[in-house]
């Protein structure tokens, strides 16, 4: 969900408002910024984890993980 995965503006620290969608086998997810993204400036995109979060189908939890970019 929106909550599990999130893009986190690093200047200002607000979440950024995007839509998540998955394609029909839930294999890949893609997220989508509402607004053009700020030029210049560092993003982080946060996966988060454990047993409320998410898991594999087979109920699995995933470790949390981050990582950020900065946009051009």
């Amino acid at each position: 969900s929106s909550t599990t995965l999130t893009l986190t503006d690093q200047t200002t620290g607000a979440l950024v408002a995007a839509t998540l969608t998955s394609n029909s086998g839930a294999t890949v997810w893609t997220l989508q910024p509402n607004a053009a993204l700020s030029s210049g400036r560092q993003y982080r995109i946060t996966l988060t984890g454990g047993a409320a979060a998410i898991r594999d189908v087979a109920g699995n939890p995933l470790a949390s993980m981050a990582w950020n970019f900065t946009t051009g």
